[in-house]
């Protein structure tokens, strides 16, 4: 296990629009909540990572990748190996896309593109209500 663990997260517009995810029942963590579209750092180039990330969750190609900020958290899922609990990274980015046709991955159990007053009534993970009030004007 490691002591810090690394993912990436996005929110990808179109026009005014941002899409959000929603978790899947299966997951471990915030069953049923929104999220952005993103995913465990694999290279550590993380316009590379989240381009991946980002088609393998919805199928869309993004583009425009651009940094919007960090969180450093201690993690609620994953420990190290003297069992202590380790941090976790989330490296945010914002990105665009030209096409709805999105076809979600089994991570999640549906999608939908929200405008931003939209959000304010939805059931969001922190790490997205955090970056939406941060991030997102």
């Amino acid at each position: 296990m490691r002591f810090i663990v690394f993912s990436v997260k996005g929110m990808v517009s179109m026009g005014n629009k941002i899409l959000l995810l929603k978790r899947s029942l299966d997951r471990k963590y915030c069953r049923r909540c929104w999220e952005f579209v993103g995913g465990k750092v694999e290279t550590f180039n993380i316009k590379k990572d989240f381009i991946r990330e980002a088609k393998e969750e919805t199928g869309l190609k993004v583009e425009k990748v651009r940094y919007r900020g960090i969180l450093f958290k201690r993690s609620v899922l994953y420990k190290t190996i003297f069992g202590w609990p380790a941090w976790h990274c989330i490296i945010f980015v914002a990105a665009s896309c030209t096409s709805q046709n999105v076809k979600i991955s089994r991570e999640h159990m549906d999608f939908k593109w929200f405008s931003l007053w939209q959000t304010k009534t939805l059931i969001l993970t922190p790490e997205t209500k955090y970056a939406l009030k941060k991030y997102v004007k």
